[in-house]
């Protein structure tokens, strides 16, 4: 008779890791934002997100060097954060000092300006001073940049504007999923174990520590030599952990990720028509938040006046 490997076939259908369908989890409270170079067609986007673009811009269509101004920086100072709140294991996490490079003159320059191949972005000090002088918002720093004589030919401009990155040191963090209760946490091939973190959602390693085998994946990429599968990656996949949060108008994900923003925020920059970005919705896990945190989710929607 035909032998099945019943293991694959679990895998091809289940991932290996879920999010806890008994949790309570709230949207509308906030948003990823991003101030984007390219095009906003990012993987999963749909009618729920917010997209601010310059006077002439198609939402669809906004590609590098369309007359925008950006810059082209890299981090060349950073401390290492320790932060034992979520997990003991993997707990060291980098924070921005400093940065230096180029900017790109391709027009003009709006509010917000796109930094390539950074989750940060850079604002101009009109706005800066707006964001500061006229909101109650927090969880925002400010960095200044060391900026080298234009290089590139595209650069046009008479006078460089004046600009600084937005930061943010207030984090907050992905809700981790957890085993499936017909996975094992382990290397198929030597059984070195474990190979996911559930306390902070960690992968220890694409390959196993011990034997160097492929030890993760997502369906359909070779299910039959994986001993991990997650689910399929996706610009809006992950939840957050709301017990994670430091109440702030302005996180970072996980210190490294994407700017994370409330509600609040995203209705002033609708309201100062701000630009260029886009903002999209993420859900958040409730369960473990404090009486204080659940006071500021109610902060956190309110209109700013």
């Amino acid at each position: 008779g035909i032998i099945l490997n019943t293991h694959t076939e679990m895998k091809v259908m289940q991932p290996d890791v879920i999010y806890n369908p008994e949790a309570k989890y709230c949207e509308g409270i906030f948003y990823e934002l991003r101030v984007p170079l390219y095009s906003f067609e990012y993987e999963g986007w749909n009618d729920f997100w917010s997209i601010v673009t310059p006077p002439g811009f198609n939402s669809i269509n906004y590609l590098e060097g369309d007359d925008i101004f950006f810059l082209d920086l890299g981090v060349t100072k950073y401390t290492e954060i320790e932060d034992v709140s979520v997990c003991s294991l993997h707990s060291r996490y980098k924070k921005l000092l400093h940065l230096e490079g180029e900017i790109y003159d391709y027009g003009p320059a709006y509010e917000l300006i796109p930094i390539r191949y950074a989750d940060e972005f850079g604002v101009l000090p009109t706005f800066r001073d707006q964001l500061v002088n006229e909101t109650p918002f927090s969880g925002v720093r400010f960095l200044k940049p060391k900026v080298y004589p234009p290089q590139n030919v595209g650069y046009h401009a008479d006078v460089m504007p004046e600009f600084d990155v937005l930061m943010s040191d207030s984090p907050i963090w992905k809700y981790p999923r957890k085993l499936h209760p017909d996975s094992k946490n382990t290397c198929r091939q030597c059984g070195f174990a474990p190979i996911y973190c559930e306390s902070c959602g960690t992968l220890v390693s694409d390959k196993c520590p011990q034997c160097e085998e492929q030890s993760c994946t997502i369906p359909c990429d070779n299910p039959e030599k994986a001993s991990f599968i997650f689910p399929r990656k996706s610009e809006s996949e992950y939840i957050l952990w709301g017990k994670t949060w430091e109440g702030s108008d302005f996180s970072k994900l996980s210190y490294s990720g994407p700017t994370v923003i409330t509600k609040r925020v995203l209705d002033w920059l609708l309201h100062v028509e701000a630009k260029p970005f886009c903002a999209r919705p993420i859900k958040v896990c409730i369960d473990g938040m404090t009486a204080q945190q659940l006071e500021w989710l109610d902060r956190a929607v309110e209109p700013v006046s």
